[in-house]
C-alpha cells in the first residue's frame, strides 16, 4: 500500500493548490473575478435556480440564489481544505493514535483535518514524525487563512447589493421606460435637467461595474421587486440613452458630455458579465415604438434613419436581451412596474 498512500498524498497537495488558488484569486485579486472552482460552482447553481424560476414563474428561488452561492462557495473552500489535508496526511505513519501509537484510522484523518483546519485541534491523533508536525500547523495556518479571506469576501458584496439595488432605485424612479424617461422630462423645448441624472448615475455605474468584476456572484444577487431589480434597470437605462443619441433630432439632443459617459459606465459593466458567461440572444430587444415617441411631438429623425443606427446597435442589443435573460426577467416585465410606496404622475405610453 505505500505506493497508493504516496499517491494519496500527491493528490492531496493538488486539491490544496487549487483550492487555495481558487481561494486567494476569488477574494484578492480584484481584477481575477472569482477562481475556477467558484466560477463552475456559482454557474451550476444560478443555471438551477434559472430552472425553478422559469417552471414557476416566481422570483423566490432567484432571490434565494446569491446568499446560497456565496455560502457554497464558503462551504467548497472549507471542504476542499478539509479533504485535501486528509488526503497529505494519508499517508502512512503520517498519524498515530495518541495513546499506544497505533496507526490512524482512515477517519481518523478525515477528522484530524477538520479539527486542525477548524482550530479545534485532535487530541485523539498526533504527528507520527517531525515533518508531520510541520505540515501540521501549516494546515492550521490554512485555516486561519480560510476564516479572514472569508470574511473579507462577504462583507463587501454585502455592501455592494445595497449599492446595486441603490442603482437600480436611481434609475426606476426616473421611469418605467425610456418612454416614461423621456416623455416625462420633455416639456415640448427640451429635457430640462434629465442629463442632470445621467452625469450623477455616470460614477455609481462606474463603481456597480468596478464591483461587479471583483466580485461576479454579484450577479447572482436578484430582487424579486422590479423597482429595484438591476436587470430590466440597466437595459432601460441603455435603451433611454440610445434613442437619445441615435432617434432625436440633433437640436433637440440631451448634452453629449453628460449622454456619453453615462453610456461609457454602461459598456464597462456590460463587459463585466464577460465573468459570468452571459451569452448574447440571437434576436436583439424589441425596436422602441417610435410612433409613441411622435405622439407626444418629441422632435425625431425619420423612420428610416433611425432604422438604419439602431442597426449598428444589434450585437449590444442582444446582449442586453442575452443580460436580462440570465437575471430572470422578461422584456415585458422590463415594460411596466407598479411604484413601491408612491404613485406616479404624468408619463408617457408603456412600450
Amino acid at each position: 500500500m505505500p505506493l497508493l498512500l504516496t499517491v494519496s498524498t500527491a493528490l492531496g497537495v493538488i486539491v490544496l493548490v487549487a483550492v487555495l488558488t481558487d481561494l486567494v484569486v476569488t477574494t484578492l485579486v480584484p481584477s481575477g473575478g472569482a477562481g475556477p472552482l467558484s466560477t463552475r460552482l456559482s454557474g451550476l447553481l444560478w443555471r438551477t435556480a434559472l430552472v425553478l424560476h422559469r417552471r414557476r414563474g416566481a422570483h423566490r428561488a432567484l432571490r434565494a440564489a446569491g446568499p446560497l452561492i456565496v455560502i457554497s462557495i464558503v462551504v467548497l473552500w472549507l471542504v476542499g481544505l478539509v479533504a485535501g489535508w486528509a488526503l497529505v496526511f494519508g499517508r502512512e505513519g503520517a498519524l498515530v493514535v495518541s495513546e499506544g501509537g497505533d496507526a490512524t484510522p482512515a477517519f481518523g484523518k478525515v477528522y484530524f483535518a477538520a479539527a486542525t483546519v477548524l482550530g479545534r485541534g485532535a487530541t485523539d491523533f498526533s504527528p507520527g514524525a517531525d515533518v508531520w508536525q510541520v505540515l501540521e500547523q501549516i494546515a492550521a495556518g490554512t485555516g486561519v487563512a480560510l476564516v479572514g479571506l472569508g470574511i473579507a469576501y462577504v462583507i463587501p458584496i454585502v455592501n455592494a447589493v445595497v449599492q446595486k439595488r441603490e442603482v437600480a432605485s436611481y434609475i426606476g424612479s426616473l421611469g418605467a421606460t425610456p418612454d416614461e424617461i423621456l416623455v416625462r422630462a420633455w416639456d415640448g423645448e427640451s429635457f430640462g435637467s434629465l442629463h442632470l441624472h445621467f452625469v450623477a448615475l455616470t460614477p455609481l455605474l462606474n463603481r456597480l461595474a468596478q464591483n461587479h468584476l471583483a466580485y461576479p456572484v454579484l450577479h447572482y444577487f436578484h430582487s424579486g421587486e422590479r423597482f429595484t431589480a438591476l436587470g430590466p434597470s440597466i437595459v432601460v437605462l441603455d435603451e433611454t440613452l440610445s434613442l437619445a443619441e441615435e432617434a432625436l433630432l440633433p437640436e433637440a439632443r440631451l448634452d453629449p458630455s453628460s449622454v456619453r459617459p453615462c453610456r461609457a459606465a454602461v459598456d464597462g459593466f456590460l463587459r463585466s458579465l464577460t465573468s459570468v458567461a452571459v451569452v448574447s440572444r440571437a434576436e436583439p430587444l424589441p425596436p422602441p415604438t417610435i410612433s409613441a415617441y411622435r405622439d407626444e411631438d418629441l422632435p425625431l429623425r425619420s423612420d428610416d434613419e433611425i432604422r438604419e443606427r439602431y442597426e449598428a446597435l444589434h450585437d449590444r442589443r442582444c446582449l442586453l436581451a442575452g443580460f436580462l435573460e440570465h437575471d430572470g426577467w422578461t422584456t415585458d416585465e422590463t415594460r411596466s412596474f407598479e411604484p413601491p410606496a408612491w404613485e406616479r404622475s404624468g408619463g408617457g405610453p408603456e412600450g
